[in-house]
């Protein structure tokens, strides 16, 4: 679909087209750390360029796919108000119990993502579990 976009558009249109996409990538990539990207940050900081994403990319889905990233999911808060899930616990819980036999690299490996986004969820759901 992208290339039908681009097809259609002027060689001027291209260029200015490809300018805009590399602009929000160099401010995608502040938000990028080991290869996870934490949008909830990217959200909240630059409301501009999250909502100028879809058009560039096709979707915010698209746009980490296409560079490779990982979605940091991070808890969500109401009223500033930390929401625990069960579900949230559960995985707490079963981190915990995965991080007492198997190290983070290998979990990582087990779930196909990095040993750094294994750590950032176990950290998330740490903090707003035990507040």
């Amino acid at each position: 679909m992208e290339k039908l976009v681009l097809k259609d558009m002027s060689l001027e249109k291209q260029s200015k087209y490809e300018k805009k996409r590399e602009e929000l990538h160099k401010i995608m990539l502040k938000y990028v750390t080991n290869g996870c990207i934490d949008l909830i940050q990217f959200r909240e900081e630059n409301k501009a360029a999250y909502t100028r994403v879809p058009y560039y990319f096709g979707s915010i889905t698209n746009a980490i796919n296409q560079y490779g990233w990982e979605k940091l999911n991070r808890l969500t808060n109401v009223d500033n108000k930390p929401v625990v899930s069960f579900k949230d616990r559960l995985a707490h819980y079963a981190l915990s119990q995965l991080k007492e036999k198997y190290t983070l690299q290998t979990i990582g490996d087990y779930f196909g993502v990095s040993k750094a986004c294994v750590r950032q969820l176990y950290n998330a759901l740490d903090k707003n579990i035990n507040q």
